[in-house]
């Protein structure tokens, strides 16, 4: 679809699923991009923190 849409931007579509986490994320996506970016790097930002972290409780515990 999105390929479709790149090609042909006059095109009318509907996106529908029953899955309404897919929908909701759609919608984000395309009427709030630069706040699901900012999201997701502040996301990828706590993870790689708490990975570190991960990382050196179970390093110090070698020395246990």
């Amino acid at each position: 679809m999105f390929n479709l849409l790149t090609k042909h931007p006059d095109m009318k579509c509907h996106v529908s699923d029953l899955n309404s986490d897919l929908i909701l994320a759609y919608l984000a996506i395309r009427d709030k991009l630069t706040e699901v970016i900012e999201s997701l790097e502040n996301h990828s930002k706590k993870y790689q923190k708490n990975q570190l972290i991960a990382r050196m409780k179970q390093r110090m515990r070698v020395f246990e």
